[in-house]
């Protein structure tokens, strides 16, 4: 792709270091695993949510496409964010991270659909919910 093809679609970087039509084309078309990983991983670390998420999108559709399986592509995608995120303790709590929900949103909505997308969506509300509603005390046993 042109330097102006690129500039025109809004995939230019001025860093020279960061090329995202590059990354991008490893993400669609590369089999080698460390070399997906990498770019994942230049992604995560640009600190640009929109950008990671069609990172995320872009990779998710490659590896179905190929017929990868969904746990290996949803075990890579979460190593890229346990090192960004620089290891989370174990427990859904302390790993209940916009980058992870990003992660498992484009994993579900590639291979399950919009359905348990929002499925999805509407069991995280609630449990964000119960975790902060204040808790009922109760009654006391009668004896």
């Amino acid at each position: 792709m042109s330097s102006s093809r690129r500039e025109a679609s809004g995939e230019f970087s001025h860093d020279p270091l960061f090329d995202p039509a590059e990354l991008f084309e490893i993400l669609e078309f590369e089999e080698n695993a460390t070399r997906v990983l990498e770019a994942m991983r230049t992604f995560a670390r640009r600190s640009d949510p929109e950008l990671f998420g069609r990172a995320v999108a872009v990779y998710v559709r490659s590896a179905r496409a190929r017929g990868a399986p969904v746990e290996g592509v949803l075990a890579a995608l979460q190593t890229v964010a346990d090192e960004v995120e620089g290891g989370a303790t174990p427990g859904f709590t302390q790993r209940d991270t916009p980058m992870r929900n990003l992660v498992l949103r484009g994993v579900l909505l590639a291979f399950y659909g919009m359905d348990v997308v929002e499925r999805e969506d509407t069991a995280r509300d609630e449990r964000v919910e119960r975790r902060t509603r204040p808790r009922e005390k109760s009654p006391p046993a009668s004896s």
